[in-house]
C-alpha cells in the first residue's frame, strides 16, 4: 500500500469531520437553551443485550413543555431518570438535543481522531523511507568504510 493513500484517507476523514462540527456549530448558534430533566430511559432488547435512550423534557422559553427521545440507544447510557440537563432547541420546530460535548461533537471528535491517526501513519511511514536509509545506511558506510547505495524500504 502506498501510504499516501493513508495520507489522503486521513485528510477526508479530518475534511468530514470538520463538516460535522461546523454544522452542529451552525445548529447550535441558531437555537435556544434551556434547562430539562431526564423522565425516562427507553429500552432496546437486542441479540448482544439491552441498550438505553434517555427521554428527555424541557420547557421552552415561551413556557411550552416538550419531550424528545435521544435518536440513538447506548449502553451504558450516561444518564439516569431525574438527572438535570441542558437541552439545546430550535424555537421554530421545538427539535431537542443534550447539549454536552460528547452528544454534540463526540462523533466528529472520533472522526478527526481516525483521521489524525491515518495522517500522522502516512506521514511518519513516507517520512521513514528517507530518514532511515539516511541515517543508518551512512553509518553503515562510515563503520565499514564502504560507501552504501541509498535504497527506499
Amino acid at each position: 500500500m502506498s501510504w499516501n493513500v493513508a495520507i489522503y484517507i486521513g485528510a477526508g476523514f479530518l475534511a468530514l469531520s470538520g463538516f460535522l462540527a461546523a454544522r452542529e456549530h451552525i445548529w447550535l448558534s441558531k437555537s435556544e437553551i434551556a434547562p430539562g430533566t431526564v423522565i425516562g430511559l427507553k429500552v432496546s432488547r437486542g441479540s448482544k443485550g439491552s441498550s438505553y435512550a434517555p427521554e428527555v423534557r424541557f420547557v421552552a422559553r415561551d413556557g411550552s413543555m416538550h419531550e424528545f427521545t435521544r435518536g440513538y440507544y447506548s449502553d451504558p447510557v450516561g444518564f439516569r431518570v431525574g438527572d438535570s440537563i441542558f437541552v439545546a432547541y430550535d424555537p421554530r420546530s421545538y427539535e431537542g438535543r443534550i447539549l454536552t460535548f460528547g452528544q454534540r461533537f463526540g462523533f466528529p471528535a472520533i472522526v478527526a481522531a481516525i483521521g489524525l491517526g491515518l495522517t500522522a501513519m502516512g506521514g511518519a511511514f513516507i517520512l521513514g523511507r528517507t530518514v532511515v536509509p539516511s541515517v543508518y545506511l551512512q553509518q553503515q558506510g562510515r563503520a565499514t568504510g564502504v560507501e552504501t547505495e541509498r535504497r527506499s524500504f
